[in-house]
This record gives structure tokens, sequence and C-alpha cells, in this order.
């Protein structure tokens, strides 16, 4: 797209000046020249609230913005924040300080490099504090926004929310879900920023998911045996723990079976061994001192901080995170979760109203906030929108409408041609031997819902498993898969078990080429609702296959839809896997895919260039479209 060059400040007040003093002020155009007003005319117009509430006041002085160092280092937000504020007179009546190094105050020290001198209450060492002055913020400098939020979590903060990595969680919005051993935590995301008529904060609903049992109770649950200590590994290496002691999270690396808190460290006091340690800094007493000790390997940016060492944890101190594969499973979990998780607009539009009420009513937030002249509204951002006409969905030689309330046509689906549908000729069903009745039975089911649908199927061949070991699936489908022949394969598990579930896909996938469709035998078992089960299962197998089942009337020629995303093995640091998907016809329905691995933790790979590349001659083979040339 072309950039162009906006006066200042016209349609961005906010618009970025360097400390260079030139103003670069160069954006995006995202609109064409000959489209003057962006209001939207197709559907019905209508009224909506939106989770945003605009700041009605301003600074209207210039602020000045410090660096701050501390030598010796100092770690610890929570220290540094101390260490400021013994000298909260030096900064005049207000100021803000984010905890790293960035202060912010409308007073301008009469020195550029102002030193101050404290005492760190832990061990008394001395600390001499460097504040160098940086630059005078005007009242519409975009820096000012980092203001803003660091005001809002100290709001958060005097609401006595906890903060848990990024996210502010409130102590008195805690639901207990007994029944699953877990803990439901509810929090916000605040974010403040510049959109096109005003500054507005935007605010969100968070909830974290904590367990009651420790990791000490996770290890207990394993079975004694030769292989204790892989299987230990195998549960807790990959997993979040949260220490409640201090509110912080972890990501478990490592255990070390030759350390238990009876072992000695340093500290600042001294040597000490980790049951005197939490007892002198905590106040907890650790009940099992044979119990190993957890490792959390430094990330990059501990490494790039200096800090290199491991961390050490106690099991019996760390509660878990988060929802185990065998929850997320459980209906009856996730369930209870939703009821508290779910919240339906009107009621979510009640809590945001209560939080802002909350805020604008806390004295010492409102004292903070008056003296940086700012203002929340009371009440949440209205916006003109418009509610579109319900699209058309084509199957086949059929046109119908969708429900735009429901957003649900599968009822108008049943019975109608696919809009594109395959012939599946050879293809295997596996399951083990006690499911075979109901087996049967679905196979049947799904071979009598196939030909309304134009879909063919041919006989399956069934095999029938011993046992539901993972390596006799795997077994199995070489045999009959190896030759290269088979275009699906229909397992049938008895439960959800994660490894058997990877090593069928992996095989399946990867070493053999194979379609696949996994269903739990529950889900066949019920003969009440095996006609909708093998109908959905129907749709699924012809789209996996290359068919289509629907299709929209897209209006654009031409164009490709492109997705990228990217997973982050939690069992392994070194890599990460980045998946490409590209549309190949106006309809985007059918699709280019290619899957990447680079190193861990990085968002877009080196390779997406490439993976864009090979896309575009794909479509251009498959269109018959020629390319612009560069």
């Amino acid at each position: 797209l072309p950039r162009v060059r906006l006066p200042w400040p016209r349609l961005l007040p906010w618009a970025v000046v360097p400390t260079g003093g030139r103003r670069d002020d160069l954006v995006v155009a995202t609109r064409p020249k000959h489209m003057t007003d962006k209001t939207g005319m197709t559907g019905m117009a209508t009224k909506l609230v939106a989770n945003y509430f605009r700041l009605e006041s301003l600074p209207q002085m210039c602020v000045n913005q410090y660096h701050v160092d501390f030598l010796p280092l100092v770690e610890s937000s929570r220290i540094r924040r101390a260490l400021i504020n013994d000298h909260r007179e030096q900064f005049g009546r207000c100021f803000v300080f984010d905890g790293m190094s960035d202060l912010k105050t409308p007073k301008r020290m009469p020195q550029t490099i102002t030193e101050l001198f404290s005492k760190r209450r832990t061990d008394g060492a001395a600390i001499t504090i460097k504040i160098k002055w940086v630059q005078e913020l005007a009242p519409t400098n975009p820096d000012l926004l980092r203001l803003f939020n660091t005001q809002m979590r100290r709001n958060l903060e005097h609401l006595d929310f906890v903060q848990i990595n990024r996210h502010f969680f409130d102590k008195s919005a805690v639901s207990a879900i007994p029944q699953h051993g877990l803990e439901l935590w509810q929090g916000l995301i605040t974010a403040i920023g510049q959109y096109e008529t005003a500054v507005m904060m935007v605010t969100d609903t968070v909830h974290k998911v904590l367990r009651r049992d420790s990791v000490l109770d996770l290890l207990s649950q394993v079975t004694s045996g030769p292989y204790y200590r892989e299987e230990a590994m195998k549960r807790v290496a990959g997993c979040i723990v949260m220490t409640p002691y201090n509110n912080k999270t972890y990501r478990i690396d490592d255990i070390d079976w030759n350390k238990s808190p009876l072992s000695i460290f340093e500290t600042k006091e001294g040597p000490k061994t980790y049951i005197q340690y939490y007892e002198d800094q905590y106040e907890k007493r650790i009940r099992d001192a044979k119990q190993p000790l957890l490792v959390c390997r430094p990330k990059e940016k501990d490494i790039r901080a200096g800090r290199t060492d491991n961390i050490y944890l106690v099991p019996e101190l760390c509660v878990l995170t988060g929802l185990t594969d065998e929850m997320r499973a459980n209906v009856s979990v996730m369930r209870d979760l939703a009821q508290h998780t779910r919240i339906d607009p009107p009621k979510r539009v009640q809590n945001l109203l209560q939080f802002i009420k909350r805020i604008n009513g806390n004295d010492a937030i409102r004292a903070e906030m008056e003296q940086w002249g700012l203002t929340f509204s009371d009440s949440l951002v209205s916006i003109d929108a418009r509610t579109l006409y319900p699209e058309k969905v084509m199957q086949g030689q059929q046109v119908y409408k969708c429900d735009p309330k429901t957003a649900d046509f599968s009822r108008d689906m049943r019975d109608k041609r696919l809009h594109v549908a395959v012939a599946i000729e050879t293809w295997l069903v596996m399951c083990h031997k006690r499911d075979d009745a109901n087996v049967t039975e679905f196979v049947r089911t799904l071979m009598s819902v196939c030909p309304p649908m134009g879909l063919h199927m041919g006989h399956p061949k069934v095999l029938k498993l011993e046992d539901d070991r993972a390596a006799n699936y795997v077994r199995a489908l070489h045999e009959v898969g190896g030759s290269g022949d088979l275009q699906l394969a229909l397992i049938v598990v008895p439960n959800n078990r994660k490894d058997r579930y990877d090593m069928i896909k992996k095989q399946a996938c990867v070493d053999l080429g194979i379609h696949t469709q996994v269903i739990l035998s529950r889900t066949i078992g019920n003969r009440k609702n095996i006609r909708s089960v093998a109908t959905k299962v129907a749709i699924q197998l012809n789209c996996k296959l290359g068919g289509e089942a629907w299709c929209l009337e897209i209006p654009l020629a031409n164009t490709m839809v492109i997705g990228y995303d990217t997973y982050h093995d939690a069992g392994s640091r070194n890599r990460s896997a980045g998946a490409f998907v590209a549309s190949m016809n106006r309809t985007f329905t059918r699709w280019y895919s290619r899957v990447s691995f680079h190193a861990s933790h990085q968002e877009l790979g080196s390779s997406l260039a490439q993976h864009l590349k090979d896309s575009l001659c794909k479509y251009s083979q498959e269109t018959m479209v020629l390319l612009p040339s560069a």
C-alpha cells in the first residue's frame, strides 16, 4: 500500500514525535481516494455499546520524562517502587513510575542528572538512584499513553487487585468449584489508547483457572516403579504453576532429584535451607522434607538482564494452573466452568459499569487521577452500527439464507447434496473388539446418510483389535495403509488418551499420508442420535478428502485469504511450528497448506515469504490467473 503524509495533526492528533524533534507522521493509506465516507449503507441501523470508556479530560500541562537506573542493580519492581517512594517529595505532587526505568512527573528537576541515595530494607544495602532527564512531553505526545496505562495499574492496585503475570485479578471475585478441585479467578485486561475520535480505555474480563492440588499431589499420584522419574517428568515438564505466597507463575522445565527442601542455598542473610527460607520470608511451613525440587531455567529476557541461574521451587508450595486434557474432555467440568466464564451481554455490561463505578468512586484513585487531569466517563461508549442482511448459503443447486440470530443453518443442510461431493472407495474402520456392535451400526448408518448428500462410500475393511494399546493401532495402520491406496481410516477409540491420539495422527498423517477420523466409542454408543452423528461425520470426511460442504457468494474476484499461526510446544523450548494456509478458489473452500519449524517462540518464521510465493504460484495454476509482474 502507498504511504501518504498527512498534515499535522489532522486525523491523528497523537502522531509519532521522535526525540530528535522531526515529526514522522507517515501513515498507511487504508481507504481508497474516492471513498470520502466510510459509513456503511447495507443492512439496518442499530445502536450498540462497546467495552470502552472514554477519557473525558486529559492532561493540559507538559510532562517531564526521566530514565531511572539503580546501582547496584535492583531486580524486584516492588523494591524499585519502594526506593523511589522514599524520595517522592523530589518529584512534586504527582508522578508515575513504571517499576522498571521510566518516571514521569510535571516537575522539571534542576539538574539533567540527579543522584539520590536509599537503603534497601531487606538487607540495608546502599542504593544509588540515578535519574536522568530525557525529554519534555507535550499534552498531545503519544508517550503519555504509557503514563495513562501505568496510572491505571496503580488504580487496580488501589482496588486490591492482585497482579499475576500481566493481568490483574480481583481477590474478592474468586469462585470455588469444589466438585472438580478448581478455583476460578476473575480479572481484567485494560489498555488505554488513541482512537479516531478520542482517547479511550478498553476493558475485558479474563479468567485464570487454579487447581486445588499442588505439584507434590501430582507427583504422589505417579505409580512408583522403575520408570517413576520418567513418568513424573512427563507429567510435570511444561506445566505452568503459581506460587500463592507471591502470586507469581513459573514454567517447569525439569526436576532435580538431588535437591530437597533440606538443601542449602545462598541468601542475602547467608546460607539457608529452603525450609528455613520459606518459614522466615513467607511463614510457610514445608511438611515433606524429602520431596525433590522443581527447576525453572532462565528465559532469554532473563539471560539478557544478567539472570542466568536456575530458579528452584518446592512442589508442595506450587499450585497447578490451567486444565489438563482430561479436564477439557470432561463435559461436566467444562459445563460447570462455562457457568462462570460465559457471561451474556447484559451481565457483561453490568460488570463493566460496576467496575468503572469502583474506579470513579475510590477516593485514592480520584485524588491521583485529578492531579494528572484525568477523568473516566461513567458510561460505555455508544456506537452507531448496522445489522447486515443474512448471507446466501449455496449447497449444490440449493440456495438458502442463514438466520442471523442463531448463525445456524444445520437444519437447512439436511437431506441436500453437498456443494462438491467426493467418492470414498477404499477406507478402513478400526476399533476394539468390544465396540464391534456399536461400530457396525454406526457404519451402516453412515453409509445410509451419504447417498442423499451425493457422497459415495464403498464398503470398508474392518479391523477389530484385541486391546487398545496405541502400538496396536499404529501397527494395524502400517499393515493396511502401507500400500498407499487407502483413502481414509476411521478409528474408534475407547477414551481420549492424548498419547494414543497423537501417535495415531503422527503415523497416519506424517508417515503414511492417510486421512483419519478418530471417534470416541461413547460418541457412537447412543442409538438415539446416531444418525445426527453420522451426518456430521460424513460432512467432515467429505471436506477432509477435498470436497466442499457449502459456500458463500463472495463478491471479490482474484482474492486470496491467508492464515498463519504458531504453535509453541510446552514440552520443548527448542523449536516452534508455523502453520500457513492460503485459499485456492473464489469461494474460499479449497486451501493450500504448509508447515515449517523455526526457533522457539518466534511468532513468524523465516519461511513465511517462501510459503507465500509458493501459494501464489499454486493459486495461479489452480485458477488459471496470471500473476502480475513485479
